[in-house]
């Protein structure tokens, strides 16, 4: 709406569903997340808590925000488990984990000829 003194009059943006956002994802804590993913989530909630204390912020500036955050917050990924610890067993490649009777049979009959030779 134009003023009869030139000025446009702008309605105040609606910024409910950015704080209603914000309140629900600003105690997320990093639960292994990469931190490539971590870092981008932490930078939309800093920019949508600025963007929501902000008086004069425009309503583009709200949805780009409240969006921003949405994505960075779908797109949290956590990290890949560490591979399990491998060994150079007697046939080849075996986890720690593995043991097998063959294995603990040899072990011991190694053990016995090591001791009489």
């Amino acid at each position: 709406m134009v003023l009869d003194s030139g000025y446009i009059l702008v309605a105040p943006a609606s910024k409910s569903a950015l704080n209603n956002r914000i309140n629900e994802l600003k105690n997320t804590t990093n639960n292994n997340y990469t931190a490539a993913s971590w870092q981008a989530f932490q930078n939309a909630l800093t920019n949508a808590q600025t963007i929501a204390a902000k008086n004069n912020a425009t309503q583009t500036e709200v949805d780009n925000a409240l969006t921003a955050l949405n994505a960075t917050y779908s797109a949290l990924t956590q990290n890949p488990p560490p591979e399990p610890v491998k060994y150079v067993g007697i046939f080849g490649l075996q986890t720690k984990y593995e043991a097998t009777l063959l294995n603990w049979l040899l072990f011991i009959l190694g053990g016995f000829i090591w001791m009489w030779f």
